[in-house]
C-alpha cells in the first residue's frame, strides 16, 4: 500500500495531476497509511469481499472481519474531522473528497437478498459509504464450500 500512496503523492505533487484518483486499501492497513492515502486520493475503498461475517468465516477462515472494518472507520472519522476543521480553517488539506466505497462478491455463500441489502445498508449508515459495489461470483474452483 505504501507504493500506491507514493504513486498518488507523486502524481499530485510532482506531476500536478488534478484528475480523479481512487485508491483501494488492503484489509488491516494502519491508521497512518489510511490517513496519508486520503490526502492524495479522491476516494478510498476497502473491499469487504463477502456480505456477511459467517460467509467470510466459511470461505476465508484465516481472514478477520475487523481487519476490513478498521480502515473504513478511520476513513469515516478523518472525513468527519476534515469537514469540522474546514468550518474553522478554510485552507485545511482535503481528505478523500469523494468519500469511500466498498465492494462485495455476491453469490458465493448463498446469502439472501435481504442479507445483502442489510449489509449494504449497514455500511451506508455506519461508515458513510458513497457507494457499495457488487460483483457476481464466478466459480473457478470445485471447493465443496462454494
Amino acid at each position: 500500500m505504501e507504493r500506491l500512496i507514493a504513486v498518488a503523492k507523486k502524481l499530485r505533487q510532482e506531476e500536478n495531476f488534478n484528475g480523479y484518483i481512487h485508491l483501494k486499501s488492503i484489509p488491516g492497513a494502519s491508521d497512518e497509511l489510511m490517513y496519508e492515502a486520503g490526502l492524495y486520493a479522491d476516494r478510498l475503498s476497502v473491499n469487504i469481499e463477502i456480505p456477511t461475517i459467517s460467509g467470510l468465516k466459511l470461505l476465508a477462515p484465516d481472514k478477520n472481519h475487523a481487519d476490513f472494518i478498521k480502515p473504513m472507520l478511520k476513513v469515516k472519522n478523518e472525513i468527519i474531522r476534515y469537514k469540522e476543521e474546514k468550518k474553522v480553517i478554510r485552507n485545511t488539506a482535503k481528505y478523500a473528497p469523494a468519500g469511500q466505497s466498498t465492494q462485495m462478491i455476491i453469490g458465493a455463500t448463498g446469502e439472501s437478498d435481504k442479507d445483502i441489502m442489510y449489509s449494504a445498508t449497514h455500511f451506508y449508515k455506519n461508515y458513510n459509504m458513497k457507494r457499495v459495489y457488487y460483483s457476481g461470483y464466478v466459480p473457478i474452483s470445485t471447493d465443496s464450500r462454494l
